[in-house]
């Protein structure tokens, strides 16, 4: 199966001389096409830098992402930010939502970013398939945060990316929302076919994916098959 995407040696420091502060430090792995995969880790541990890195928010020292065969870091500014754009969806723990756009509007934003016609079919059956019918022409305030955080999720699932990154997603539910989201992004991840890289300080939330890599001071400690599957 051809790798999807490929983290090669990536290091980041912030700081510099005395104060530097070694965030990741050579980190290397691979994800196959349509793969769940979590990265867990105490706080601090480079998680969400990690996340940045590949997502191409946060700049490594050094290193490679290669996604579909492209070293992202390779790429103009401009080209980075369309490659992004169109092929990694991202949820993220604090939902973002824009609280003057419905629902439905929110979920429209990434193709209106990016000067496109949204696809209206495919948004109102990623509406259903996330339960939110009835809540389309609700504003962010009208919601629950379950709700919203499944906005968030089909807003990135709006342009059908490759990848969806998933930055601690179940952070602000409780534990039965959190379950719920964990469930939708594990039928997505099925029905839509991305691959999913999730992180979680979770590990009953870890247990679901199909891969778990455990980060420890920057560094991956273990890099298991989940057997429990």
């Amino acid at each position: 199966m051809e790798k999807r995407l490929a983290i090669i040696g990536i290091n980041k420091t912030f700081g510099q001389k005395e104060t530097a502060v070694h965030a990741l430090n050579d980190v290397s792995f691979s994800l196959s096409e349509q793969s769940f995969t979590a990265i867990v880790g105490k706080s601090g541990s480079g998680k969400t830098t990690l996340l940045n890195c590949i997502g191409g928010l946060e700049t490594p020292t050094s290193g490679k992402v290669v996604i579909g065969g492209k070293d992202i870091y390779t790429m103009k500014d401009y080209d980075r930010t369309l490659y992004r754009r169109r092929h990694i969806g991202y949820v993220f723990q604090f939902f973002n939502l824009l609280s003057e756009m419905t629902v439905f509007e929110n979920i429209c934003v990434p193709a209106w970013i990016d000067n496109r016609q949204p696809d209206t079919d495919y948004i109102r059956s990623l509406i259903k398939f996330l339960g939110l019918e009835e809540k389309a022409d609700k504003y962010p305030a009208q919601l629950s945060g379950g709700e919203q955080q499944r906005t968030a999720v089909a807003r990135a699932l709006a342009l059908k990316p490759d990848i969806i990154l998933a930055d601690e997603p179940t952070g602000n539910l409780d534990k039965q929302n959190g379950k719920e989201l964990i469930n939708l992004l594990i039928h997505s991840h099925r029905f839509y076919k991305q691959s999913i890289l999730l992180v979680t300080h979770d590990l009953e939330i870890a247990r679901r994916a199909q891969r778990i890599i455990t980060l420890e001071d920057g560094c991956i400690i273990s890099d298991t098959e989940n057997n429990e599957l």
